[in-house]
Parts: C-alpha cells; sequence; structure tokens
C-alpha cells in the first residue's frame, strides 16, 4: 500500500515538474516540438513564399532602384543626358528658323505667282521641303522638353512617381523600339536615293532629293538617343537621385 502511494506521488511530482518546464518555454519551442514539420517546409512551398514576398517587395520597393544601382557611373550618365539635352537644343534652334523661312517664301511664291505669272518649280517644292526637315528634326528637343501632346485625363491625376514609372517604360518599350525599327525601314530607300543621287521627279525642281531623305534616318537617330536619355532621366528620378536637366536650386 504505502509503495502504491510512493509510486502515485513520484508520478504526480514528475507532471507538476513538466508542466514547470513548459510554463517557462518558449512559444516557438513549444510548437516546434509540437509540430515539427510545419516550421520546415516542403521545397515548392518555401519557393512559392520567396515568391510572394519578392512580388510584395516589387510592389512597394523603389522600381528604379535596382536600375540605378547597376549603372557604373551615374556622373558619365548625367554627362550624356547634358549632352543629348544641349545638341538637341541646337539642332531643334535650327530647325525652328526654317519655319519663318518656310512661310516667307510659301508668301512669295504666292504672290510672284498670282501677281506677276512668275513661277519655279523648285520654289514650290523648297517651302514644302523645309516644313518636313522643321518637323523631323524638331521632334528630338519636342520629346526633350516634354512637349508632346499627353492624356491628360490621366497624367494629370498621377503622382510624380507614376509618371516617372511611365516615362521610363513608354521610353523603354515604345519608343526605342519605334525609332530602331524607323532606321531600319528607311535606311534602304535613302541608300537606293544615294546610290544614284536622285533629284527631284518633277522637271525643274530640286536637284538633291536624297539629301532631303537623308533626314528620316537622321531624325530617327536623334530621336532615339533622346529616348535614351529620358528613359535614364526616369531611372534617376525613380531612385532617388536629382535630374540631371532640373534647374539648380
Amino acid at each position: 500500500m504505502l509503495a502504491c502511494q510512493k509510486r502515485q506521488h513520484n508520478r504526480d511530482h514528475e507532471q507538476r515538474h513538466r508542466r514547470a518546464i513548459r510554463a517557462r518555454e518558449p512559444v516557438v519551442a513549444r510548437a516546434a516540438r509540437a509540430a515539427p514539420f510545419r516550421l520546415v517546409p516542403a521545397p515548392r512551398a518555401f519557393a512559392a513564399a520567396r515568391l510572394r514576398l519578392w512580388l510584395i517587395g516589387l510592389a512597394f520597393a523603389n522600381p528604379g532602384q535596382e536600375l540605378a544601382e547597376r549603372i557604373v557611373d551615374v556622373d558619365l550618365v548625367r554627362v550624356f543626358v547634358r549632352a543629348v539635352d544641349r545638341l538637341n537644343r541646337a539642332v531643334g534652334m535650327i530647325a525652328a528658323v526654317l519655319v519663318p523661312i518656310a512661310v516667307v517664301l510659301c508668301a512669295a511664291v504666292a504672290l510672284l505667282r498670282y501677281g506677276f505669272g512668275f513661277g519655279r518649280v523648285w520654289m514650290q517644292e523648297l517651302y514644302v521641303v523645309l516644313c518636313g526637315v522643321s518637323f523631323m528634326l524638331m521632334s528630338a528637343r519636342v520629346h526633350g522638353e516634354d512637349g508632346h501632346v499627353r492624356v491628360d485625363i490621366f497624367w494629370r491625376r498621377w503622382s510624380e512617381r507614376q509618371r516617372d514609372l511611365v516615362d521610363l517604360l513608354g521610353n523603354l518599350l515604345l519608343l526605342l523600339p519605334w525609332t530602331l525599327v524607323l532606321l531600319w525601314s528607311s535606311w534602304g530607300f535613302v541608300a537606293l536615293s544615294w546610290s544614284v543621287l536622285e533629284p527631284s521627279a518633277q522637271a525643274g525642281g530640286l536637284p538633291g532629293l536624297f539629301l532631303v531623305k537623308t533626314v528620316i534616318p537622321l531624325a530617327a537617330l536623334m530621336l532615339f538617343v533622346q529616348a535614351l536619355s529620358g528613359a535614364l532621366r526616369a531611372a534617376l528620378r525613380l531612385a532617388g537621385r536629382s535630374d540631371p536637366l532640373a534647374p539648380s536650386g
């Protein structure tokens, strides 16, 4: 009888000791001891968890940070952006001068033809060519100054960060591929025009039509470097860097 009571007393003492140890045990350790398999995820579950964390980080992180960190020399990028801006501004100023010249020439052609019965085919072609050349060469500068038409219904409601992201993706995914297509598609007939030194198809017209056609790939090249410059500017702004063309304080 005494032996049974002693064994019961030992069991009660052991249970109280175990309860005391569990009370002092951390929650994580108790969970690991109760269900250790839950703390060691399967490879697929672990990969899915990492993917979810990466997507969450991508949604809330800085989209341009990784791109900017891969740029070896930010100062070199700034020099490139400023050089492209100066080049396109200079070409744009020359192209802007062609517009009033074309207007005056058009008025002179009309006055001479209907007032004095005098006209030349090359004069009529010249003001048309001047307008076309001005339009082609001015496109890069207008893009650099953000002067092209935007859909203001969406643009004015977006934050600066959303606008920079649209500029980055628009330049990389839309404008740069389009300029490459324009370069590739225009190269053949421009080379053919140079091979025969193509003149105007009209008798008495401009003799150097091949020079006019050369403006097409040249304008596409200028727009390409301007789009690249715009993408780099947007990436720098998204990364928290200062805009190389921003007015100094």
